[in-house]
């Protein structure tokens, strides 16, 4: 597969002095959460279009619950202030392999690819979940048996702890008794906090923001493969879903595991190209 197969042509932009809530906005219209951030820069006695940074739904939950933000106005809430700055960039002609390689072993969402013209697009990790689609091992040699769990009933404040702290995006969600009824992402995450700070008045936030539990936001469909399926079969509904993650049953129809996006795209560079992380 060359390069060009897996790059998105009209990747998700916004200007560096957008507003957050216009990230949501697009987080909503698109679906993903990664975007290129853009700036004016001038060169040759004109203004073009510079990469500034990028910013992902993880940039935002990092800073977004922070008491300093809570007291803020959404109105003063420059995407700027949450991106990520000097970001990785590819040329056109980067090989494949380096693609893979960087994005695996530095766990890169979004990789915006220029030219001799500028920005050309970007490649986003889930694309590279393509690349699975000759891969028939079974699922078991991926699956991770340690993985995020929280209640329905959970603060988003403490899903936000456990996922800051455990570098995941992924979520399972249990009832009551332990067993799986959906799952929630950071994603979420990063749309219900800019949207509380957007809609709840400074005066009410510091006691209304224990009010966001999980059960207000999580997806009750979990996808679900056994531990025998081929991995390429993961990889496609990690890539057609976008689901972040997908739950794991062994023989008996019990929990093993989960296996994530990030678990695919290292086992990937290890088996198609042998690069090891």
């Amino acid at each position: 597969m060359s390069l060009d197969e897996f790059i998105e042509k009209t990747p998700a932009t916004l200007d560096k002095n957008d507003s957050l809530i216009n990230y949501v906005r697009l987080l909503k219209k698109t679906g993903n959460d990664k975007a290129i951030i853009l700036e004016n820069k001038r060169v040759n006695e004109k203004y073009v279009k510079n990469i500034a940074g990028v910013v992902s739904s993880r940039d935002i939950v990092g800073k977004i619950a922070t008491e300093r933000l809570r007291l803020s106005s959404p109105g003063r809430l420059r995407v700027s202030g949450f991106m990520s700055i000097q970001p990785l960039i590819a040329r056109l002609d980067t090989p494949l392999s380096d693609i893979v390689k960087t994005m695996a072993s530095k766990s890169i969402g979004i990789l915006p690819i220029v030219g001799n013209e500028g920005l050309e697009g970007a490649i986003y990790r889930w694309s590279l979940l393509k690349l699975a689609e000759s891969i028939t091992d079974p699922v078991s040699k991926i699956v991770k048996k340690d993985y995020l769990k929280i209640r329905a009933d959970d603060s988003l404040l403490m899903l936000r702890q456990g996922m800051l702290n455990r570098d995941e995006s992924f979520a399972v969600v249990v009832g009551e008794d332990g067993k799986p009824i959906g799952y929630i992402t950071i994603m979420d995450l990063a749309y219900a906090f800019t949207t509380f700070i957007e809609n709840i008045p400074e005066k009410h936030r510091k006691e209304r923001i224990e009010e966001l539990v999980v059960r207000n936001y999580y997806k009750r469909s979990l996808p679900v493969v056994s531990e025998e399926a081929e991995i390429y079969k993961a990889a496609r509904i990690l890539y057609e879903e976008k689901t972040r993650g997908v739950l794991v049953l062994n023989n008996e129809g019990k929990v093993s595991g989960i296996v994530r996006e990030h678990d695919l795209i290292g086992y990937l560079a290890l088996k198609i190209l042998g690069i090891t992380r």
